[in-house]
């Protein structure tokens, strides 16, 4: 079971969660022990301490999200608010993703 929930699309549980979030994830559920998915918002969005993959012309980004509400659609358990994440053992604040995406230049102003 806890292989087949690993293939669980997380954003085709959105109807499950009350508030609105940026993005969507597993996690081991706290009760059953397969996975579950996790909603989080935006905490912040910074470059990257490493930049040595990044092709020219590109940086990586690095966006961490704090988490807002958990649903497991094995067991039912539901867990809304950080609050309630947190105690049942969850990370709230430990989810990030890496993404590459091309430097944006801002124009030359009366630098002429």
């Amino acid at each position: 079971m806890l292989e087949t929930s690993k293939q669980f699309n997380p954003y085709a549980h959105g109807d499950l969660f009350t508030y609105v979030v940026d993005k969507y994830w597993l996690e081991v559920c706290p009760a059953c022990g397969v996975h579950g998915i996790v909603g989080g918002e935006e905490a912040y969005e910074e470059l990257a301490d490493d930049q040595s993959g990044a092709e020219p012309g590109f940086e990586i980004v690095e966006t961490g999200y704090y988490s807002l509400e958990f649903h497991c659609p094995t067991c039912g358990l539901a867990l809304e608010g950080s609050d309630e994440v947190a105690l049942a053992g969850l990370d709230v604040d430990t989810h990030y993703d890496l993404e590459e995406r091309e430097i944006e230049y801002e124009p030359d102003y009366g630098n002429d």
